[in-house]
């Protein structure tokens, strides 16, 4: 089964409260700093972190899980881009911009987690990254 039937039903799959690991991190970002993250999914985190005054770009793939990103923005009054993209072939923007992906940073001993990062580094801004 993939991402988009994953995310097919009305509920949340993963709920809509950030992640821990982003609740508990989300202190090292500055109100209006650029955030880029990765694999949103329903928007749980993107939304979270716009509501702290970031200027939120969420990637994800899934249609479904992007409507229910929208759906969540609107809800609790926040603003968020949301880009068709997974993280393979996305033309990556270059510094000041924070990487946010739980997922792959909670697992850096594996291999896609260590080539994520490292693909990530020349594009981040050096000071934060979650």
């Amino acid at each position: 089964m993939g991402w988009n039937e994953r995310f097919a039903g009305d509920e949340y799959l993963y709920g809509t409260t950030p992640a821990d690991f982003v609740a508990r991190q989300a202190w090292r970002l500055a109100p209006g700093a650029r955030l880029l993250s990765i694999a949103d999914g329903e928007g749980r985190n993107g939304t979270y972190l716009a509501s702290l005054g970031l200027q939120v770009t969420a990637l994800e793939p899934s249609e479904n899980a992007r409507r229910k990103a929208a759906e969540l923005a609107q809800e609790r009054g926040v603003s968020m881009q949301t880009i068709d993209a997974d993280l393979r072939g996305y033309d990556w923007p270059r510094g000041n911009t924070t990487p946010c992906s739980p997922a792959s940073s909670s697992s850096p001993t594996r291999p896609f987690g260590q080539r994520f990062s490292t693909a990530l580094r020349p594009h981040s801004n050096p000071a934060v990254s979650l």
